[in-house]
């Protein structure tokens, strides 16, 4: 009985570890393809998904380089991504919680 409960426990472990892994990459996949349809205030082109996977990388390298200079800093994980348009040039932002695009203040 007692095998059992702990082949039961395990089995919702490992389920609840598949269910955050897919919910985590659906979300991810969701970010960047809103990014990649948004359009550069500049220039109306399309970031693409190209430009959105390079946003995503350089913003989790950020945030990687952070946390790994000192550990014990806190800062909020806010998700904003700092996006060139691969036409023009121009920077923005995109904030990946409310998944919303905005031109960047020197741009």
């Amino acid at each position: 009985m007692f095998a059992l409960l702990v082949l039961g426990v395990g089995v919702l472990i490992v389920a609840g570890f598949k269910w955050l892994d897919w919910s985590v990459q659906r979300e991810w996949g969701q970010q960047l393809a809103t990014l990649a349809a948004a359009v550069c205030a500049k220039c109306g082109m399309a970031f693409g998904r190209d430009c959105a996977v390079a946003a995503q990388a350089a913003y989790v390298a950020r945030c990687r380089a952070i946390m790994q200079a000192d550990p014990t800093t806190k800062f909020n994980f806010n998700g904003v991504w700092a996006v060139e348009c691969p036409n023009c040039g121009a920077r923005s932002h995109f904030n990946s919680n409310q998944r919303r695009s905005y031109p960047s203040a020197a741009s």
